[in-house]
C-alpha cells in the first residue's frame, strides 16, 4: 500500500509539472472572470491575456467596444465605404451618383423654352429670363383707369407684368374710342346731339349751315359729313333726325369733282345704295341732303341746313 500511495503521488506531481510548462493550466487561470464584455472570448498569447472581440467592436483593455458606426470602417454613418454621408458612393454629398454636387445630375442639363419662371430653363445663363415666354411681349394695359393695351408684358424677378405707365386715356370728341372701352366718344361731350349706331358714332347738328360750312365743323372734331350705306341705316337716319328737328339734313354725297358723277365726301367712292327723290339728281346743285321724309336731293351747296356728321 504505501508503495501504490507513492506511486501515484509520482504521477500526480508530473502531470502538474507538464501543465505549468505549457501554460495551458496557468493561462486558464488567467482568464477566469473576464468575459470581455459579453462581446468576445478571453485568450492567453505569449503569455498575455487579451480579448478576441466579435465584428463591429474593438478591444480596449479587457473589454470589447463598438465602434461608433456598427461597422468598422472609421466613421460614423452606418454603411462601410469610409465616409460619413450615409451612401455608399465614396463622396460626400448624401446621393448615388459619384459626384459631389447632392442633386445627382451635375453635368445633365436638358435645354428647354426659357420661361419666365428665374430657372435657366436653356440651360445658357445669357439667356434672359423669359425670352421664350409667350406670355411676355404681348400687349397689356396697366393700372390705369382706361382700358388700353398702350405697354407690352414683360418678365422680372417677381414674375410677368406690365409695363404700360401712359396714365388714364380720356375719352374726347373726335370720332376715336380713346379709352378703348369699345364705344366712339361716348360721355365725350361731343357740341351736337350724339348717337351710336352698328357701332358708328353720328353727330346731329341742328345749326342751320352751308355744304361747306358743315363739312368743316364734322372735320374739326374728325368726323365727316355722313355716308348712307344701305336702306337701314337711311331709315335710322331719318327717324333720329326727326326726333331733333323736321327740316332737311346735309350728307356727304356730291358731285363737285366731276359734273354729274356723285362721290361720298368720307370715301370718294360713287354710292352703292341710293335713295334720290322722283327727278333726281336734276342738276340744280352739286350737294346734296336727306329730305325730311326720307329721299335725297341735290341742291345749291351755299343753302343753309342742319347736318348730320359720322365716325367710325
Amino acid at each position: 500500500m504505501l508503495i501504490t500511495r507513492h506511486l501515484l503521488f509520482g504521477l500526480v506531481t508530473l502531470m502538474l509539472s507538464l501543465c505549468a510548462c505549457h501554460g495551458g493550466f496557468e493561462n486558464r487561470n488567467l482568464c477566469n472572470g473576464i468575459d470581455c464584455s459579453g462581446h468576445g472570448d478571453c485568450v492567453t498569447r505569449d503569455g498575455h491575456v487579451l480579448c478576441d472581440c466579435d465584428t463591429g467592436y474593438y478591444p480596449d483593455g479587457l473589454a470589447c467596444i463598438a465602434w461608433p458606426d456598427g461597422d468598422a470602417d472609421g466613421d460614423v454613418d452606418g454603411d462601410i465605404d469610409g465616409d460619413i454621408d450615409g451612401d455608399v458612393d465614396g463622396d460626400v454629398d448624401g446621393d448615388v451618383d459619384g459626384d459631389a454636387d447632392s442633386d445627382a445630375d451635375e453635368d445633365v442639363c436638358v435645354p428647354s423654352p426659357e420661361l419666365c419662371n428665374g430657372i435657366d430653363d436653356d440651360c445658357d445663363p445669357e439667356t434672359p429670363d423669359g425670352a421664350d415666354d409667350p406670355a411676355v411681349g404681348i400687349p397689356c394695359d396697366g393700372s390705369d383707369s382706361d382700358a388700353c393695351e398702350e405697354g407690352t408684358t414683360t418678365c422680372s424677378d417677381s414674375g410677368i407684368g406690365c409695363n404700360d405707365s401712359t396714365g388714364d386715356s380720356v375719352e374726347v370728341c373726335n370720332g376715336v374710342d380713346d379709352d378703348c372701352d369699345g364705344e366712339i366718344d361716348v360721355g365725350a361731350g361731343c357740341p351736337c346731339n350724339f348717337e351710336i349706331y352698328h357701332d358708328h358714332a353720328y353727330l346731329f347738328c341742328s345749326e342751320l349751315s352751308t355744304w361747306l360750312e358743315a363739312h368743316n365743323f364734322c372735320a374739326d372734331l374728325d368726323y365727316d359729313l355722313v355716308t348712307i350705306e344701305n336702306r337701314a341705316e337711311n331709315d335710322f337716319l331719318l327717324a333720329t333726325a326727326g326726333s331733333y328737328w323736321e327740316d332737311d339734313a346735309w350728307i356727304g354725297l356730291n358731285d363737285l369733282v366731276d359734273e354729274g358723277v356723285f362721290r361720298w365726301r368720307a370715301t370718294g367712292l360713287e354710292p352703292t345704295f341710293t335713295n334720290w327723290d322722283l327727278g333726281e339728281p336734276d342738276g340744280s346743285g352739286d350737294c346734296c341732303w336727306i329730305e325730311e321724309d326720307g329721299p335725297w336731293r341735290e341742291t345749291d351747296c351755299s343753302s343753309l341746313a342742319p347736318f348730320i356728321c359720322e365716325a367710325g
